[in-house]
């Protein structure tokens, strides 16, 4: 990783080169890559592990291996937006350290973005993307009209028994977990194909079990309000983070007890340890 006089270097440059070129010189997506490509090189913070995203001095890293495999055909994606790269209190990234396959894909890199679009383009995998319900979803426009936006199976949306009857048949399946502000979240799903990417919504059953709606694990480190932080679904006071999210629809899709609880244990460690360094 670069010293802190490197990484200062680098980004000083980084934003001279930015407000000193025209739109013709450097348009928007442009922009936005060169951002992408130096957060993803240098790291949001030359004191943070860019493995598990923790202060490097209480790294979570020696208990996140080894990843527990997935179900055969199961694929896990967190679509990362480069604002949550690096953060200490971000849980997706511990998705790719808990759990294989799985792996973490900045919005906006180009490299990742091409990876990104060959999973989508692939006929032999069904991909879908975690978002709330079909009520937190509908001004969203369906493609052609013809998606149901009340519930049950449409074009834009697709419904967990589905996904687990595809399964059954030996389909291939990606979930995708986007980890950005609610805002980016709405605007990095409003990207994806609709033809190709799916809505999948996981129902309170399947988020908090018999225990009911509670406050998100990582409830220490972000705060919660009406407009969710990062994650997807549930109402105020009864959120769930990134990491939360997938054990809960890979779990529904057949995942072992104790992988999830793994990865869910890294999770609380992570928040525990990231909190006493924080002094909170």
């Amino acid at each position: 990783r670069p010293t802190y006089e490197e990484r200062r270097q680098r980004t000083a440059a980084l934003y001279e080169r930015i407000a000193n070129a025209d739109e013709a010189e450097l348009d928007g997506p442009s922009r936005h890559a060169l951002i992408c490509k130096h957060r993803y090189e240098n790291g949001r913070h030359p004191h943070i592990c860019p493995r598990c995203f923790t202060y490097r001095p209480v790294c979570v890293c020696d208990v996140c291996s080894p990843p527990w495999p997935l179900p055969a055909g199961l694929e896990v994606v967190v679509l990362m937006h480069h604002d949550e790269w690096g953060l200490s209190s971000n849980t997706g990234k511990l998705a790719e350290l808990t759990m294989a396959p799985a792996r973490i894909l900045m919005k906006g890199l180009p490299s990742h973005d091409a990876e990104l679009a060959a999973l989508i383009e692939d006929e032999s995998v069904e991909t879908c993307v975690l978002w709330p319900s079909a009520a937190e979803r509908a001004d969203w426009p369906s493609e052609g009209g013809g998606g149901d936006r009340t519930g049950g199976e449409g074009r834009d949306h697709v419904t967990l028994e589905a996904v687990q009857a595809m399964q059954a048949r030996g389909r291939r399946v990606a979930i995708v977990a986007v980890d950005a502000s609610w805002r980016n979240a709405r605007r990095m799903v409003r990207k994806l194909p609709p033809s190709r990417v799916r809505r999948l919504s996981l129902n309170a059953d399947v988020l908090y079990g018999d225990g009911g709606p509670r406050p998100s694990l990582l409830a220490p480190l972000r705060a919660y309000n009406g407009a969710m932080r990062t994650e997807l679904g549930g109402s105020e006071g009864s959120c769930v983070c990134t990491i939360e999210a997938v054990v809960a629809a890979v779990s529904a899709l057949g995942h072992d007890a104790e992988g999830c609880e793994h990865a869910l244990a890294v999770a609380r460690r992570k928040v525990a340890v990231v909190s006493r360094y924080r002094g909170k």
